[in-house]
């Protein structure tokens, strides 16, 4: 009798414990977005006014144009040439369009070019109608929290 107790006491602690497991379901809805990096002398003349604009700060924002997002991130003035820049995921989650981007410096002295620049780049994609967010590749937020549209920096 105590067999049998003790099974159903283990069957029912492993019935139990089975549903308290911890779920991690940060991309159970992810999914990713086609894009282009739009080259420098292929951005179009409003997107290039407003990265004008901006000097040697540090910016993320959006324009909205025809159907399309165009979806700016500089990372202000670098001390030295040789950065490059990565860009990690494109995506919608939660409905939010999440861009995730990494700045690599140079490695070595030799890689050091120049005086300095102002690393960015310019993502072209089919607008979703999302709310965009800028991460880093850490997953924290960096500077703007949440998109600054570009006519909002045309009135300022």
């Amino acid at each position: 009798m105590r067999k049998i107790i003790y099974v159903i006491l283990c069957a029912l602690l492993a019935i139990m414990m089975s549903g308290c497991g911890i779920q991690n379901d940060d991309h159970k809805d992810y999914q990713a977005v086609d894009y282009t990096v739009v080259k420098v002398g292929e951005i179009p003349d409003e997107v290039n006014e407003l990265i004008s604009s901006q000097g040697e700060k540090a910016f993320q924002m959006i324009y909205r144009s025809d159907g399309w997002l165009y979806i700016m991130r500089g990372y202000g003035k670098q001390k030295t040439g040789g950065y490059s820049i990565r860009i990690l995921e494109v995506g919608i989650s939660g409905e939010m369009l999440h861009v995730k981007s990494e700045l690599f410096g140079p490695q070595t002295k030799e890689e050091q070019k120049g005086e300095g620049s102002s690393p960015y780049f310019v993502l072209k994609l089919e607008d979703p109608g999302y709310p965009v967010i800028f991460e880093e590749s850490g997953g924290e937020m960096n500077g703007v929290n949440e998109e600054k549209p570009a006519s909002d920096l045309q009135k300022e």
